[in-house]
């Protein structure tokens, strides 16, 4: 799932994508 897919099924676009990305990635 991208980015962008996983922000438009949280109804929500984050400030700081690089911020959730390095989370999802960090598990």
């Amino acid at each position: 799932m991208t980015l962008d897919a996983l922000q438009q099924r949280l109804g929500y676009r984050f400030s700081k994508p690089e911020l959730l990305q390095q989370a999802l990635t960090h598990r």
